[in-house]
């Protein structure tokens, strides 16, 4: 084990300590002891040599450890887009790990280019997640990944990190209405559409059309994910009533009617009278009537 041992004198009428110092190896430690055996010689008065032995075995303990640390990027804020991981793990004991392995429950494996680290020595594992809408609905994705290895005495070591990556919302949507003529005459009509699309990356509930010309627009779902434009609407205006004068009523479509004057002529109260005869006009009648 050593080139040369150090002993402070080479004649010895009783005893003397000689010394010597070894480094450890990485080998020595991971096999958790140093074992050797020295060889003493002497010459007596007479010329002839005598030697003696001794063998040691120093115990190194073992004091096996690892960390973790994960690390998420988020790539986009919408469902389909991604979060890429990386996993530091990193040897902090003093004994070599092997079989080391990342295990996340968001993914079937996670890629270490080294599964062999020695103390202080570090591998980055990698590993891709897609975005979910219910991902971005809850506007972040919590997870727990744990590292193991295993140590020269077969025993495993591990260690946790938690990452909680946040996704912005972006709520949007948009609403493009259109009208179709059906004639240009009174009581024709007007159909009208009411395109709703989620424009936004999370998922829209409650969704409403307010038209003061309607009392309400039927929607067949009030309920769209990003992209969706499930939400059309049509409405056709009836025909408007007639009053005497020809005018027209304004139906229930949120219009009050107008209130018409009354054209029709009624009879007047007033009466003729006929003209009173005088008195010599009545005479003259009477005397006519005799001849």
């Amino acid at each position: 084990m050593f080139t040369t041992v150090d002993c402070p004198v080479t004649t010895l009428a009783t005893d003397t300590t000689c010394t010597a110092s070894y480094t450890l190896t990485q080998v020595d430690v991971d096999s958790g002891h140093v074992a050797n055996t020295a060889t003493v010689t002497g010459t007596d008065p007479n010329g002839t040599d005598v030697d003696a032995t001794d063998s040691t075995d120093t115990l190194i303990p073992a004091g096996p450890a690892i960390t973790l640390v994960k690390t998420g990027t988020l790539n986009g804020s919408a469902a389909g887009d991604s979060i890429d991981y990386e996993f530091l793990v990193t040897n902090t004991g003093n004994v070599t790990l092997d079989s080391i392995v990342v295990d996340d429950p968001m993914f079937t494996t996670v890629d270490c280019p080294v599964t062999t680290l020695a103390p202080t020595e570090s591998t980055t594992c990698t590993a891709s997640y897609t975005l979910t809408q219910a991902d971005v609905d809850a506007g972040q994705v919590d997870n727990t990944a744990t590292v193991t290895g295993t140590d020269p005495n077969a025993t495993d070591v591990t260690s946790t990190d938690t990452e909680s990556v946040s996704i912005p919302a972006a709520p949007a949507i948009t609403l493009v209405k259109t009208g179709t003529l059906n004639g240009s005459a009174a009581g024709d009509s007007i159909d009208y559409e009411f395109l709703v699309t989620n424009t936004g990356n999370v998922t829209l509930d409650g969704i409403v059309v307010d038209d003061p010309m309607f009392t309400a627009v039927d929607c067949p779902v009030t309920t769209l994910a990003p992209t969706e434009s499930d939400c059309t609407a049509s409405y056709t205006r009836p025909r408007p009533m007639s009053t005497p004068s020809g005018r027209q009523h304004r139906d229930g479509d949120g219009h009050r009617p107008e209130r018409h004057r009354r054209l029709t002529p009624t009879p007047s109260r007033c009466r003729s009278r006929p003209r009173r005869r005088s008195r010599w006009s009545r005479r003259h009648a009477q005397r006519q009537q005799r001849w």
